[in-house]
């Protein structure tokens, strides 16, 4: 995946296919499905309306600034895949009803005292 400002745009969203093929979308455009039978990865592509949204990896916030990447699953945080303004990352191909310029990051409430 391009790397680029990951501490800004590293949310990797996460899904389960028909095909029961993982399919990874990164916030430039780097959609990939792997399979793990036989093991590929190819260049996500066609219909991917009834994915299953699993989670994101994205770096989650706290009181006082970033904490740490972690895993945000499904029921934490909904669906939302972000998409840079600029350069050559405009041709999503999937879910592009998911696609957003910006998806907020997982914030961490303080414990109570």
């Amino acid at each position: 995946m391009t790397a680029f400002d990951w501490a800004h745009n590293g949310r990797t969203s996460i899904y389960l296919t028909t095909e029961r093929k993982v399919a990874v979308l990164g916030p430039s455009g780097d959609d990939y499905l792997v399979s793990l039978d036989p093991l590929t990865t190819n260049v996500a592509t066609g219909t991917s309306e009834n994915w299953v949204y699993l989670g994101a990896f994205d770096f989650q916030l706290a009181e006082g600034g970033w904490q740490s990447l972690r895993f945000v699953g499904a029921t934490e945080q909904a669906e939302c895949v972000p998409m840079l303004s600029e350069g050559p990352y405009q041709a999503y191909k999937v879910r592009t009803s998911a696609r957003q310029r910006n998806c907020s990051h997982f914030y961490v409430q303080p414990a109570a005292k």
